[in-house]
């Protein structure tokens, strides 16, 4: 009951054109859908993931909604079925490695993307961290020889929303 409670605590509705209400037509059926689509699109935003620093949810303690800090990075080795080998952050990221279930190499190099030395810490920790998977938020927005590689983050959190 209280990730039903924190999960409503954080959805922001923004409707487009100056919409301020959703119509029900079938209640049953459209509060269902809506919430669950506000939901993903809130969760899983692609700049919800600009940065493994700073992600904040509300969550619901007593009759509080106080914002708590959520560590995305470990989140993601969760999400992954992770065993970690090294975990480690620098100011411009977090950098994690380990092999999945399947016994595969796995290289996470979550960047604070609004870096302006972001790329070439990418690079360099990619030359430095071979794998057989390697995952990186904001993926579709690098340009250099080896990017191709990447896998994005974001789609690791969107598929645990259904989205994807």
């Amino acid at each position: 009951m209280e990730q039903y409670e924190d999960t409503l605590e954080n959805l922001a509705f923004e409707a487009e054109g100056g919409q301020t209400e959703i119509s029900f037509e079938d209640p049953a059926f459209q509060l269902r859908y809506r919430l669950d689509k506000t939901s993903r699109k809130l969760f899983t935003g692609v700049e919800r993931f600009g940065s493994p620093f700073g992600y904040r949810l509300k969550r619901v303690e007593g009759g509080d909604t106080p914002a708590r800090m959520v560590d995305l990075g470990e989140s993601l080795m969760y999400l992954l079925g992770l065993d970690v080998n090294r975990l480690y952050r620098e100011p411009p990221g977090v950098v994690l490695t380990g092999s999945n279930r399947r016994g595969q190499s796995v290289a996470v190099f979550f960047r604070d993307v609004e870096r302006d030395d972001s790329t070439q810490w990418l690079q360099t920790k990619l030359a430095e961290y071979p794998a057989d998977h390697v995952y990186t938020n904001d993926a579709a927005a690098l340009s250099f020889q080896g990017c191709e590689r990447f896998e994005a983050i974001e789609a690791v959190f969107a598929l645990q929303f259904g989205k994807a």
